[in-house]
């Protein structure tokens, strides 16, 4: 015996629009695969100015940032304008570095220096 038949409008409409809705839903996505253009990866980012092979020979970071807090609570901030990996003790550092060293008692001393290093060793070591 078959199902009884819903009598009022409201449940026929329901149970078209259960088959016909997830239908169109496909149809829509379907077209949008289907016609949606190639992606070109040369176009990917026209408006940049970086060069790609100059970061490749030379590998930097740019506008690097250090922040932390010494073991008697000053707080200290180093900036650069860039960093490269790898330099030998007494090479030529990063370019425009400038620091900031702030204690509780509102005391702020400003640091700025053509060049500097990080020696992160030393540093561990506490030299």
């Amino acid at each position: 015996m078959a199902p009884p038949r819903p009598d009022n409008l409201h449940s026929r409409l329901v149970s078209w629009l259960k088959v016909v809705l997830p239908l169109a839903a496909l149809a829509i996505l379907s077209t949008l695969f289907l016609v949606a253009r190639t992606i070109n990866p040369d176009d990917a980012i026209p408006y940049a100015d970086v060069d790609v092979a100059d970061r490749v020979r030379e590998p930097r970071i740019t506008a690097p940032t250090w922040a932390g807090i010494t073991s008697d609570g000053a707080a200290l901030s180093v900036e650069a304008a860039a960093a490269r990996p790898g330099q030998a003790p007494g090479e030529e550092g990063d370019p425009i570095c400038s620091g900031r060293a702030a204690t509780g008692a509102r005391r702020v001393a400003r640091i700025r220096a053509a060049v500097g290093q990080a020696r992160p060793a030393a540093l561990a070591q506490g030299a």
